[in-house]
């Protein structure tokens, strides 16, 4: 028997598909547990124990909001408040603003203690969840927990604006071609955003691959 798995490996890994047909037809019970072997030590590879996800999430998110708060403070310091000034033929432009909503200052007209209840209480606790399930959640893998940890990174800086700024989140960046632009936004939008794609997916990979598996 391990004579057979031995040599199924071999002509897997080193040889012609004519002959990977033919020990398929010949030994298919015995290629098919190999195969399944390798995907599960494949799977397993990208998994992580807990204390390997409290460093990840650790670099990851601790990276992304200094990156962020340093880009604030710089916003801050040294940009127009409330004045975007053009750069890169209008690619790119920049300037100071507070916003007190979310996305596209979505809430901002909301009385302010309905804003901290929502935007700083609410979104507080999300962030616990959503680290409580970084480092438990038994199915995720190393992609799925760096984008939750982009996530966390872009959420806890910017709740750390809205706790230190009077509920206001400092933004500064805007992308676009002539009257077709973005809303103005910072490093830790991006941070989410690209955390919560990642997060897709990669979930819908893996449920793509065990899909194929049963």
């Amino acid at each position: 028997m391990r004579w057979q798995v031995l040599r199924v490996i071999v002509i897997l890994c080193f040889g012609s598909a004519k002959q990977c047909r033919f020990h398929f037809a010949r030994h298919a019970d015995v290629t098919m547990g190999v195969l399944y072997w390798f995907m599960a030590n494949k799977q397993r590879q990208h998994m992580m124990t807990t204390k390997q996800r409290i460093y990840w999430v650790s670099l990851i998110a601790g990276a992304g909001l200094c990156l962020d708060q340093l880009s604030k403070w710089f916003a801050g310091y040294y940009l127009n408040g409330w004045q975007m000034t053009s750069y890169w033929f209008d690619l790119v432009r920049l300037g100071y603003r507070e916003n007190s909503g979310v996305f596209l200052s979505l809430g901002s007209e909301l009385p302010p203690p309905l804003r901290s209840v929502l935007f700083i209480g609410v979104i507080g606790l999300l962030l616990v969840a959503i680290l409580m399930y970084t480092l438990k959640g038994a199915e995720l893998n190393r992609n799925q927990v760096t984008g939750l940890s982009l996530v966390l990174s872009g959420g806890v800086s910017n709740l750390i604006d809205r706790v230190l700024n009077n509920g206001a989140v400092i933004d500064f960046l805007n992308l676009g071609l002539g009257e077709l632009r973005t809303g103005v936004f910072n490093i830790a939008d991006v941070a989410i955003l690209c955390g919560a794609v990642m997060v897709i997916l990669f979930t819908s990979h893996n449920q793509h691959v065990a899909t194929q598996k049963t």
